[in-house]
């Protein structure tokens, strides 16, 4: 006897069938990666800054071959990227460049301003160009590129904010140093070069330093920051002092040398770098840090050539490190 389908079987198996038939027929409508969603976001992002220069042609030059500018094409952050590429990164020195022309834009306007969404429309028409969030205000806006922790482990990989709560600048904003007023009147604005790092009048203004010889081939030389609101240098461990000394005779020719390098110094652990040791110069009232160096048995009256370096290294983990650049911030001769 053959077995009879009820109909409610038949119909669920009419349905089956029309929906393989569809299927079979139907291009499959692709989602779009996460990638390919970030990039279309920053193609966004990046016409949006690029519309900036219409109406902030002054700030725009300015911010142009700044190092927020320059944060993702910087030669030295390459040549780091290169040893030890992640995306963690390119999160901060190029949040755009996953988007044509975007790496050019380093840190752009959006970067650090908020804009609501009818920011480019004209006064005329309802939005008020000038009603941005008030950048950088006590580290609001900067705290998220200069203080954050290594992509492993609890350790902060830089802490400028909290040096700068700790030290004598404590109740004066990134952007008053940094970002100074320029121009008067309707031209009246913080400057957009965010002179920092790569100034060297103001590294040297940023530090006071003096020697003096104990004895024979025994030199003691004094840091302290001047007018600075954080360690000197601040940021991770690419940022150096080196304190050099060398010994000369008579005839002028260097018999000993001896130096100190100071810095962050970590460890590497399997649960990520942990910070072992500190001697930077701090921005805290009254701090000073005083560096010994002996340059072994040289003649009484032997003169003693000093100087205070600040380096820029590649790699701050290997030992040597590799210098990118150097600046001599002080110096002299004692005897």
């Amino acid at each position: 006897m053959r077995a009879s389908r009820s109909p409610l079987t038949v119909v669920g198996l009419a349905l089956g069938a029309a929906v393989c038939t569809t299927l079979a027929h139907t291009t499959p409508r692709r989602v779009a990666r996460a990638d390919e969603l970030k990039t279309m976001e920053s193609s966004a992002a990046v016409t949006r800054n690029e519309g900036c220069a219409r109406c902030h042609a002054v700030q725009w030059r300015e911010w142009t071959g700044s190092l927020h500018q320059r944060s993702h094409d910087d030669e030295t952050y390459r040549a780091s990227l290169a040893g030890e590429p992640r995306a963690f990164c390119d999160a901060c020195h190029g949040p755009l460049a996953s988007a044509p022309r975007g790496g050019a834009l380093g840190i752009g306007c959006t970067g650090c301003h908020a804009l609501p969404a009818d920011h480019e429309r004209r006064p005329s028409q309802g939005a008020a160009p000038a009603q941005v969030s008030a950048p950088a205000k006590f580290g609001v806006r900067c705290e998220p590129c200069h203080e954050f922790r290594f992509p492993r482990g609890s350790e902060l990989m830089q802490h400028t904010v909290r040096e700068h709560r700790a030290s004598a600048f404590a109740s004066t904003s990134c952007v008053d140093c940094h970002m100074p007023i320029t121009g008067k009147g309707a031209e009246r604005h913080h400057r957009h070069d965010a002179s920092a790092s790569r100034d060297p009048a103001l590294l040297r203004r940023s530090l006071l330093a003096s020697a003096r010889l104990l004895g024979p081939g025994s030199l003691e030389v004094t840091l302290k920051t001047r007018g600075v609101g954080h360690a000197m240098p601040t940021g991770d461990m690419f940022r150096r002092l080196v304190v050099r000394a060398e010994a000369l005779d008579g005839a002028n020719e260097v018999v000993s040398r001896a130096e100190r390098v100071l810095a962050r110094r970590f460890e590497l652990r399997p649960d990520g770098p942990r910070e072992i040791g500190d001697d930077r110069p701090s921005g805290a009232a009254g701090a000073e840090v005083v560096v010994g160096l002996d340059l072994g048995e040289v003649a009484p009256n032997a003169r003693v050539r000093w100087r205070v370096d600040y380096e820029r290294v590649v790699n701050g983990f290997k030992s040597p490190a590799t210098v990118a650049a150097s600046l001599t911030l002080a110096g002299g001769e004692v005897r």
